[in-house]
């Protein structure tokens, strides 16, 4: 910036720049996966519901205010939440472990049926009868 006549178009876009500098508003988000989002809401539930659980009483109040719920729903739900919770914790290993054992399954029912599956093509035994 300069009072000087021949620099007025650079002291004019230094300020153009600085007012677009001004009216920049950044807005933090956190870098988050949305299972990892999953699984922490649904820790969080956990909690609250075991909270819950604690008080004393058969009844508590309801999160939402209208009225009260049983314990016996909330350990539903308790039970519920952490099934999920585990399940989409499970590593990818665990995951191809599971799959690959439910591929064994598969053909095993298949042979006893009297189909198996080659890599030339799916070959049917004549002796079974249906």
């Amino acid at each position: 910036i300069s009072p000087a006549d021949d620099n007025f178009e650079e002291t004019l876009s230094t300020l153009r720049y600085a007012y677009r500098a001004k009216r920049i508003i950044n807005n933090a988000v956190i870098n988050e996966d949305a299972n990892a989002k999953v699984i922490r809401e649904l820790r969080e539930e956990v909690e609250r519901l075991r909270s819950e659980l604690g008080s004393q009483g058969r009844t508590v109040p309801n999160p939402d205010g209208t009225g009260y719920v049983d314990i016996t729903k909330l350990k539903e739900q308790l039970s519920q939440s952490e099934s999920l919770i585990s399940e989409l914790s499970a590593t990818w290993e665990e995951k191809l472990k599971k799959t690959e054992e439910t591929h064994k399954e598969r053909h095993k029912f298949l042979e006893d049926m009297g189909i198996s599956i080659k890599s030339t093509g799916i070959q049917v035994d004549a002796s079974k009868f249906y």
